[in-house]
């Protein structure tokens, strides 16, 4: 029941920041939930929706135009809202998990959680690289580009092979690290042990799908 918060949640979040691309712009917005950006599709005046079951594992994204903002730091605005919407989720599902009961309570607090988690990874300033869903900068790191003067549009759209690495080698450490924390793993607890292959594969498997063709 746990899951069924991940399309609740990100859904939201992306909304949140269609919200202000709608408000702070003149141009069409988008929301999608998946990397090729073919699913069952919702259209409006300036507002287009596209979901696709890649929103079960978290994946969403609002695009814009940036030459249709109305001031250049009001990519702060939007990139912020996104965050703000999940945490004012996380608290107020948090005070409903305190009158809560049973199954509602635990419920309750995962969907609390779920959002605590989504403000505080899109919150940091950090660029995400392949395999966690696309080549792009955080909300985070949005606000801080936008706050340091830099020009509006720095984060490019999915598929964009500008700023993806050229492929090298995992490091030795790294390999031992991601092999020691899968063993630590089999041993406290064998699903703990499947999730944790299921997410190193998802993100290889999201990795390949990015890479650059022709």
């Amino acid at each position: 029941m746990g899951a069924l918060w991940a399309p609740l949640t990100v859904l939201m979040h992306e909304l949140a920041h269609a919200a202000a691309a709608l408000k702070l712009t003149d141009g069409e917005v988008r929301v999608s939930s998946s990397v090729a950006e073919n699913g069952w599709t919702l259209a409006g005046d300036r507002l287009e929706v596209e979901l696709s079951p890649w929103i079960f594992l978290g994946m969403g994204r609002c695009t814009f135009e940036p030459a249709t903002l109305r001031r250049p730091r009001a990519e702060a605005w939007v990139a912020a809202a996104g965050p703000v919407a999940s945490l004012l989720a996380a608290i107020a599902m948090a005070i409903l998990a305190v009158g809560a009961e049973g199954a509602n309570a635990q419920w309750t607090i995962m969907g609390a959680g779920g959002n605590a988690l989504t403000f505080f990874v899109t919150a940091m300033p950090m660029t995400l690289g392949r395999g966690s869903g696309g080549v792009s900068d955080s909300d985070g790191r949005v606000v801080w580009r936008v706050l340091r003067g830099r020009p509006p549009g720095g984060d490019p759209v999915w598929n964009d092979s500008v700023r993806m690495r050229p492929e090298r080698e995992a490091s030795p450490v790294a390999l031992v690290a991601l092999a020691a924390c899968a063993g630590l793993a089999l041993l406290v607890d064998l699903w703990s042990f499947v999730g944790l292959l299921g997410i190193f594969g998802m993100a290889l498997f999201l990795q390949r799908l990015e890479e650059p063709h022709g």
